[in-house]
């Protein structure tokens, strides 16, 4: 069922979560559940950088698990600014948002990765058919999308963390 799908991709987001060290690493395996779990054909994660107002595609994969299609090589290159696009309109809106088909013919989700009231990032997926999202659905990838946030928010304070680290090692000299 829907249901029991939807349950065991959020089971295995937070196993991935658990296990990895960074967002580069866990965001192909997050994906490839999602994709796989959910039945859509292409998902993107999208990282706002903090004093640009951007969203940069820091991964995108495809449930063929091709890698050489051109719609993955475009979205690698897409930067979104705020407000631009359904990414950017997500990161203003900070809540899901459904984009109907463009000229690709594909259907677009998003959903915000949340940290606090700030949005750290958006997850959108693509889909061939009209795919309205349940309240089920959306509950999910709320939660999903919080778990991120706080896997994003852990990751930077450790970048902090070590930064500082090196700097009082400099002081030390």
């Amino acid at each position: 069922t829907n249901e029991t799908r939807r349950l065991a991709a959020q089971y295995q987001v937070t196993s991935i979560l658990a296990e990895a060290d960074n967002l580069t690493e866990a965001a192909p395996q997050v994906l490839d559940v999602l994709l796989q779990n959910m039945e859509w054909d292409y998902g993107t994660i999208w990282r706002a950088e903090r004093f640009t107002d951007e969203l940069k595609c820091i991964e995108i994969r495809s449930r063929s698990g091709a890698v050489d299609d051109p719609f993955l090589t475009a979205c690698r290159k897409k930067i979104h600014k705020m407000g631009e696009g359904l990414p950017g309109r997500v990161l203003v809106e900070k809540t899901h948002l459904i984009g109907q088909a463009e000229e690709d013919g594909l259907h677009r989700l998003g959903f915000p990765i949340i940290h606090g009231d700030r949005v750290v990032g958006v997850l959108k997926f693509y889909h061939t058919e009209i795919l309205p999202p349940d309240e089920n659905l959306i509950r999910m990838m709320t939660s999903i999308g919080s778990q991120l946030g706080l896997f994003i928010e852990k990751e930077q304070l450790e970048q902090q963390f070590r930064q500082s680290q090196k700097l009082e090692a400099i002081g030390r000299l």
